[in-house]
Order: C-alpha cells, then sequence, then structure tokens
C-alpha cells in the first residue's frame, strides 16, 4: 500500500503545482505588518524601496502580495514533497526485498535462512494454511468450486473462477476473528501477492430478500466495528434476481485491491 499511496500523493502533488503555477503572478513589493493602539497596519514597500502606510482602501494590494507569499511558500513544499515522494518511489520500485534472497546464488541460499520468504513460497504457505471452514447443513445445495472446494451458490463458484483467472489466491469461508464481535466468516480471504495484504470479498447475493438484507447490514455493521471497511481492506459484490452478478465490475475492483503494485 506504501507504494501506492505514495503513486496517489505524486499524482495529487503534480495537479496541486499545475494549479499553484497557474495563478502565479508577479506583484512586486512586499508588506510588513506593525501595530499601535491595538491596532494592526500593513507597512507596504513598493518597487521604487519606499515604504508607506496602506489605506484600508489600498486592501487589494495587500492581499495580491499576501497571497503571492502565500504562493510561493506552499509551491516551494509541494515541490520539496514532490521530489521526496519520487525518490522514494523509485527506490521501492528497484529495489525488492524477496529479489535479494532470490538472487542470491543457490549454493549459499541454502545456507541462508531469509527474513522475508520469496514470493512463491509465500503465496504456497499462505495456501498451504490449515482451517476449518463455516460448514454446511444438511439437505444444503451442492456446487462445486475450481479446486473442488464446495461452495454455497453458482455465483461464489463463478467468483472462484475469476480469481484463478486473475492469479489472485484466495481462501473460501476463512473463519476472521472480529473484534468486538469474535468469529465471523469470509466468503473469500483474498491475497495481493505484490503486496502480501490481504482483502475480504464479500458476496451478496440475495438482496431483493428482506431477511437476507437484514443479515447483509449485520454482517457489514459487525466487520465496521471490528476496522473492516468497504474501500480499504474489504471488497462487496452483490446481486439480486433480477440483477445478476456483474463479473466485469467485480474484475476491475479485484485488479485496482489485489493485482495493483501495492
Amino acid at each position: 500500500m506504501l507504494l501506492n499511496e505514495l503513486k496517489k500523493k505524486e499524482q495529487m502533488l503534480n495537479l496541486l503545482i499545475g494549479r499553484i503555477k497557474s495563478k502565479q503572478t508577479k506583484v512586486g513589493g512586499h508588506i510588513r505588518t506593525t501595530r499601535k493602539n491595538g491596532r494592526t497596519y500593513f507597512m507596504y514597500t513598493g518597487p521604487d524601496g519606499k515604504e508607506r502606510y496602506l489605506r484600508t482602501d489600498e486592501n487589494e494590494i495587500a492581499r495580491e502580495i499576501f497571497q503571492e507569499e502565500y504562493n510561493t511558500k506552499i509551491l516551494n513544499s509541494a515541490q520539496r514533497q514532490l521530489a521526496a515522494a519520487q525518490r522514494i518511489i523509485h527506490l521501492l520500485e528497484s529495489e525488492d526485498l524477496c529479489d535479494i534472497y532470490s538472487k542470491t546464488h543457490d549454493s549459499r541460499r541454502q545456507l541462508i535462512t531469509p527474513f522475508i520468504d520469496p514470493t512463491d513460497d509465500f503465496v504456497r504457505k499462505w495456501l498451504a494454511k490449515p482451517y476449518e471452514g463455516k460448514g454446511f447443513a444438511e439437505g444444503d445445495p451442492v456446487f462445486i468450486g475450481p479446486k473442488g472446494e464446495r461452495m454455497r451458490s453458482k455465483s461464489e463458484c463463478l467468483i472462484a473462477d475469476l480469481l484463478i483467472r486473475l492469479g489472485i489466491p484466495y481462501r473460501y469461508e476463512y473463519p476472521i476473528n472480529v473484534k468486538g464481535y469474535g468469529l465471523i466468516y469470509a466468503d473469500f480471504l483474498v491475497l495481493n501477492v505484490r503486496t502480501r495484504e490481504e482483502f475480504i470479498l464479500e458476496h451478496f447475493g440475495m438482496l431483493d430478500k428482506p431477511e437476507y438484507t437484514d443479515s447483509m447490514c449485520r454482517k457489514l455493521n459487525t466487520f465496521a466495528g471490528g476496522g473492516i471497511f468497504p474501500g480499504r481492506n474489504l471488497m462487496i459484490s452483490c446481486e439480486s434476481s433480477t440483477r445478476p452478478i456483474n463479473l466485469n465490475a467485480l474484475e476491475k475492483m479485484l485488479t485496482e485491491f489485489c493485482l495493483s503494485e501495492g
């Protein structure tokens, strides 16, 4: 996420710098502020070098000079921040900590215990982590996902197919301990391989049923109470009897969360 946030910061700073430069003017002169008898006065020094009081009907001169001073300060600060952000972005993009171990000669690598697992090893261990899912009641419909796991709906099978096609590792109905609530089962826990961040993907498939919608609200409120928020660490897909799941929209969301550089 750090790299992603820095790139957003870089974009914001470039836009800000462009806006400031488009408003730049050269007023000339400067103002010092003085107080006398409890009142504030502006002492203006113009291009001729002579200082005089600004009358109250000359506040536009003060406004232009103060604006110019502010613009210069914020421009300089934004340019410094932009340069710093770009240096860190370059460093993060050019140096992958995992590569240090991966690029070590095999004869040496066999004798090293890495602090950070290579990506392939990390993903393999992540997928192999044992857990007990939610389980099924007798008589529940049977749907089989692409990895042979039993799922609760055809839409969940379609989501699993999409995750595999995109190369996004997932755990189905993984138990999560939500602070202040306890155990809750996420429909999918997915992994951004590049950043090694985990995200929850919840699919709500019967939104036209009031009792199901009530259950959805309870689950989302539970997530929020535990610090799990849509757009941050939670993705949501949904459908109803008249609005099927939109896999194209879901793919875009998954790409943003799970395939970004972070």
